[in-house]
């Protein structure tokens, strides 16, 4: 065996290793790498709402740091697919890995440099107005209230506000978010080699037999990380922040989950697989050519594979330059193709199903049935990784099994439309009531739950710090009307002589009172999954159908658009987007400015914009695939032939066009009985055009796909 193809470092190459240099063992620590991908960019999903207490991050502001893989994944896989063939594969891979170190200890940087707080914009303006109040545990004082302090002028608060934000973005907000996005930068780069190199490696190495089966494997493990992710974030989020004891529980709007020991699981791992992955050669030999082989022939062997790849590479720059001198000619040929551009339209509209939707499940799964972080991770495990891992497989099963045509595939994928938008859409009914007495959103917009009990307190609504008794929740314990300062029994914070109890006596509990949304949840979560897996169960139709549309010369670069343009419009935007809309709803900003985290919102308006925002989406995509099938019954694609032109039988079904297709594939000694296949009740002239059609099959060798 050649020196050069062999598993080792430079000179160090020793036979002992050479046992490991089978595609079985590259393929394993190819699949590890994915599933280390899939699970750190859940598993940062899956801490939104804890980086946002920690942080003071707005939803919009994490959107747009979680949206950051996506830009520089698209700009990665122009520049690595292009020079990748210039350099080892198995190598580039290790990059991937070490870079994936690099991200993750960048991730988890902010926890070693700032520690466990920060100074929120409560602080800065209780430090700039000099106002004394009892935060510390927010208790009703009327002398307070006579004396004017907790009245604060929009022009005070302005003031304050633009101190706040002053700071914070040259201090630590800055910083955080700065270090961030560079992380997910790189995350982008990292899913390259993995998911594009290193199955066009395999590919390469299998010539192209058998390769199907390690892309389901090596997917699977990418999907089957972001399962991971979830899970490890619910382990995480329910440990402190610090891993101190505290009395604080998970279920108190103050607990800080430990979000940065996850990207430390994945540092580690990826270290493990750095030298390994570098080992291997440039190529691997085949596995049953090498099985065969006996070791006097494997150089020989490797010879052969060498000249192979170096054919297919000058053959490939053959096929760039051609693409070049093309490219305006094609380009144009693809954007007026109605049902190519349909169905890349309603895909990106699709997309919000599958991408920016499900990043917020967890937070809306906390903030509308009030479970804690931990629950929530584990449901969206459940809900999204079974359903994109079911989804993808049953769909492509069911595809390869109906063999649909393509009129058969965009029918299909108009149903499934219309069934998640009216689903989406009856997501928004599953409520569980607020817990508040008493509060209502005043002409400002703002929460007002100033009442007869509490109207002299001065309370202020810059923290949430619930206090419940008898089923009944109030802001905060200025908000209960309680003046006395709170007591610890048996494991609960007390709070006593509060105005606004049932009986005098009557104490309140600090905490969120239990609230049982069992009954609402489980259908939302039975919903949403269907919702989920229905979209993953579609997700190979359209590749179908851009494949069958366009023509062949056309393929490789309908599916590079088809990608771009989803990053462009979906992938990118999507986050930074649902994570306005969900701000919007917000109406108690910490600090009382609308530059921090959220501490309430108005529920009944987040249920109805988050559900109600990808539901209309749905609407787009319908009609957008709606016109590529009113398009796909009248037009015809010949690879012999640049131009897309008219079926000249007018009203041709489906029918008759698997017919066609069967006829054109029937082999030369069997054409008399394939057009026995056609129907005969159509007039003469029509019969006549068809079986034409068919024997210029045998005459003219045709070549052609029916849309």
């Amino acid at each position: 065996m050649a020196d050069e193809e062999a598993c080792g470092l430079g000179q160090w190459r020793p036979k002992s290793l050479q046992k490991l240099n089978t595609l079985k063992y590259f393929t394993g620590l190819l699949c590890l790498l994915t599933f280390l991908n899939g699970t750190e960019m859940s598993y940062r999903v899956s801490t939104l709402t804890t980086l946002e207490k920690r942080f003071g991050y707005q939803t919009s502001a994490f959107g747009f740091i979680l949206a950051a893989s996506d830009m520089s994944y698209v700009p990665a896989l122009i520049i690595l697919s292009y020079f990748a063939n210039r350099f080892s594969i198995p190598k580039v891979i290790s990059i991937a890995a070490i870079l994936l170190c690099i991200a993750s200890f960048l991730w988890q940087l902010p926890h070693y440099i700032f520690k466990n707080g920060h100074t929120t914009n409560l602080d800065i303006i209780l430090e700039n107005k000099t106002m004394i109040r009892q935060r510390s545990s927010g208790l009703c004082n009327t002398a307070l209230s006579s004396n004017g302090y907790h009245n604060i002028d929009d022009t005070s608060v302005a003031e304050a506000c633009n101190v706040a934000h002053g700071t914070k973005s040259n201090d630590e907000y800055t910083a955080v978010t700065s270090i961030f996005v560079i992380s997910q930068l790189i995350m982008g780069v990292c899913l390259v080699p993995g998911v594009t190199l290193g199955i066009s490696f395999i590919d390469s190495t299998l010539k192209q037999q058998g390769t199907s089966t390690y892309i389901g494997m090596i997917w699977g493990s990418y999907y089957l990380g972001f399962v991971a992710g979830y899970l490890e974030g619910a382990i995480f989020t329910s440990i402190y922040i610090d891993l101190s004891d505290t009395k604080l529980s998970p279920d108190d709007p103050h607990w800080r989950g430990a979000w940065w020991i996850g990207s430390i699981i994945t540092m580690i791992l990826a270290l493990l697989i750095i030298m390994p992955l570098m080992l291997f050669p440039k190529s691997i030999p085949h596995p049953t050519a090498e099985a065969e082989a006996p070791e006097d022939e494997n150089e020989e062997l490797e010879k052969v594979t060498a000249n192979n790849n170096e054919d297919a590479s000058k053959a490939n720059n053959s096929d760039y330059e051609y693409s070049i001198k093309e490219f305006p000619k094609v380009l144009s040929s693809l954007l007026t193709n109605p049902v190519y551009m349909g169905i890349v339209v309603g895909g990106v509209f699709v997309c919000y199903i599958m991408l920016p939707w499900p990043y917020f499940l967890p937070k809306y799964i906390e903030t509308q049935f009030y479970q804690t972080a931990s629950t929530a991770n584990i449901i969206t495990a459940v809900i999204n990784g079974v359903a994109s891992c079911s989804g993808l497989f049953i769909g492509g099963a069911i595809q390869a099994k109906l063999n649909l045509s393509m009129q058969g595939i965009i029918r299909v994928l108009m149903v499934a439309t219309v069934m998640c938008g009216g689903a989406m859409g009856l997501l928004i009914a599953f409520d569980c009531e607020d817990q508040f007495i008493d509060a209502h959103v005043d002409n400002s917009g703002r929460l007002n739950m100033t009442n007869q009990c509490n109207a002299g307190c001065g309370c202020s609504l810059d923290d949430f710090t619930p206090v419940c008794s008898v089923e009944k929740m109030y802001f905060s314990p200025c908000h209960a009307g309680c003046s006395n300062a709170p007591f610890e029994e048996g494991g609960y914070t007390i709070y006593e002589n509060c105005s606004c109890a049932l009986d005098y006596d009557h104490v309140f509990f600090a905490g969120m009172c239990p609230k049982d949304c069992m009954p609402v949840m489980v259908p939302y979560i039975f919903v949403a999954f269907v919702i989920l897996f229905t979209t993953y169960c579609t997700q190979v139709l359209p590749m179908s159908v851009i494949l069958q549309c366009v023509k062949e010369e056309e393929r490789s670069l309908a599916l590079g658009i088809h990608l771009a343009v989803f990053s462009l419009f979906a992938f990118v935007p999507g986050p930074p987007i649902v994570g306005k809309i969900i701000d919007m709803t917000c109406i108690i900003w910490e600090g009382g400015c609308d530059d921090g985290r959220c501490l309430f919102y108005d529920r009944p308006k987040y249920r109805y914009f988050y559900h109600g925002v990808v539901a209309a989406l749905q609407l787009g995509a319908l009609l957008a695939f709606f016109l590529s099938y009113s398009k796909s019954k009248h037009f015809h694609i010949d690879n012999n032939n640049p131009k897309i032109r008219d079926n000249e039988i007018e009203g041709e079904d489906d029918e008759l066009v698997r017919k066609r297709g069967e006829a054109e594939n029937t082999p030369d000694g069997d054409i008399e009985e394939a057009i026995e296949m056609l129907p005969r009740n159509r007039n003469t002239d029509q019969e006549n055009e068809q079986i034409d059609d068919i024997k210029s099959v045998e005459n003219e060798n045709y070549k052609g796909i029916s849309c």
